[in-house]
């Protein structure tokens, strides 16, 4: 129960991909391949949420 995400009113999931307080995470994190590679994992991960999950959201209209 994250302050963060509490107050959404949409779906919401909050990632972290290193901390600023690691040396070697802050080092990372300022990087723009490693932010593409995150980037990248996450949209798949997603995608695959939603192509195992058919209709997660119990969405109408056609999206699925």
């Amino acid at each position: 129960n994250f302050a963060v995400l509490r107050g959404s009113t949409v779906p919401a999931t909050l990632i972290e991909t290193g901390f600023v307080t690691n040396k070697s995470d802050a080092a990372k994190i300022g990087s723009p391949s490693y932010q593409d590679k995150f980037a990248k994992a996450i949209a798949q991960g997603i995608q695959e949420f939603f192509w195992l999950n058919k209709n997660p959201l119990n969405i109408s209209g056609g999206f699925f």
